[in-house]
């Protein structure tokens, strides 16, 4: 297995890091999947490497959703992974996020989960630099970081993928 994590130079990150990648990230079993305007409840993508992309309920929602374009070339490049974009907001937060990705109308989907319990089982750091990762088909973390604004992420992301697909 491997991980990375740009920058991992104090011990409690690199403790954080392999606590993270020790187990299956526990995710929702079910969400909510909003595209352009269309709105309905799935379940949670697995079995799938899964590049994540992590929204706790404590952000700014809107500057989630308008900064979500900046993915456009994960979603365009996509082989043998999925790109997720999940965000978990608070209840009074739902219909002012679900209305802010309707009006972004990105061609991509936006996942959303309305019920936060599974949040008090999940693995996900609350440190931010933990909430972009790619999890391999059983869910495992093997890479942590933004490939897209690291261009050194960006290599060891590719690395990654190329690795998991003679697997």
């Amino acid at each position: 297995m491997l991980v990375i994590l740009s920058g991992c130079k104090d011990l409690r990150t690199k403790r954080t890091l392999v606590e993270f990648s020790s187990a299956p990230v526990p995710f929702p079993e079910t969400v909510l999947k909003i595209q352009g305007t269309s709105v309905s409840s799935v379940a949670f993508p697995k079995d799938t490497m899964r590049m994540v992309y992590f929204t706790p309920p404590a952000s700014c929602f809107t500057c989630s959703v308008l900064h979500s374009y900046e993915l456009c070339n994960l979603f365009d490049q996509q082989e043998g992974y999925m790109t997720i974009l999940l965000m978990a907001p608070k209840p009074e937060d739902l219909t002012e996020l679900i209305a802010s990705i309707e009006d972004s109308n990105y061609d991509f989907p936006i996942y959303v989960t309305e019920n936060l319990d599974w949040l008090e089982t999940t693995t996900i750091p609350k440190d931010e630099r933990f909430h972009s990762f790619l999890v391999d088909k059983e869910g495992y973390p093997i890479f942590v970081g933004d490939p897209v604004r690291s261009e050194a992420a960006g290599e060891k992301f590719e690395q990654i993928l190329e690795q998991q697909k003679k697997k």
